[in-house]
């Protein structure tokens, strides 16, 4: 029987669902922060007997055990969770007037991540003020590569970015875009001007 099929009951024949099973706490699934904690504690634990500490630095042990996990959990960004994102900005008369890119990796928030890659775009230093005043979120990832490629040649269309689960991947799809938006003349001029990886990623 499923958790979605109706259960008789005698007192007053009204059929009622059956609650969705629980797991008692030590049957749940482990996540990636709690594994890391358990080892943590017992490399902690390892040490703590290697120097025949007393029964009375036990409650320190504990405490510095703790410190470790929490540590662990908030220096690590793919444990503690990171978000990314990546801003564009085109001029008004397209790319060949100006064309500006910015983004944010290993951010608290997925709105902390849109707001901080549409500050880097508009603070691109190769780029014009009409193609800054357009920057907006393009992509939010997370665990993920990012990569913005250009023509460096002033006036010219090519320009493309590429998100990627590695960097390798993202590089080759900013690439691609820079190549198409440039045509057959200038494609081959096209190259990955920023990078970065978010998270895990690299």
């Amino acid at each position: 029987m499923t958790s979605s099929e109706y259960v008789p009951v005698a007192r007053d024949g009204v059929g009622r669902r059956r609650p969705a099973p629980r797991f008692p706490p030590m049957l749940r699934p482990r996540r990636r922060v709690d594994i890391v904690a358990a080892a943590l504690v017992g490399k902690f634990m390892k040490l703590h007997r290697s120097v025949g500490c007393g029964i009375y630095d036990r409650a320190g042990f504990g405490a510095l055990a703790i410190a470790a996990a929490v540590a662990s959990a908030v220096t690590w960004p793919g444990l503690a969770g990171a978000e990314g994102a990546m801003a564009v900005g085109i001029a008004r008369g397209g790319i060949a007037k100006g064309y500006a890119t910015g983004f944010a990796v290993n951010q608290p928030t997925v709105k902390a991540a849109r707001s901080n890659a549409v500050e880097q775009c508009r603070r691109t230093k190769s780029s014009n003020a009409d193609a800054k005043s357009g920057c907006e979120v393009v992509v939010t990832f997370r665990n993920k590569c990012v990569a913005s490629a250009v023509d460096p040649q002033s006036g010219t269309p090519g320009a493309g970015w590429g998100i990627g689960g590695s960097q390798q991947s993202a590089d080759s799809q900013a690439l691609a875009r820079c190549r198409v938006k440039a045509g057959a003349e200038r494609a081959e001029f096209c190259e990955v001007t920023d990078r970065d990886c978010d998270g895990d990623a690299k």
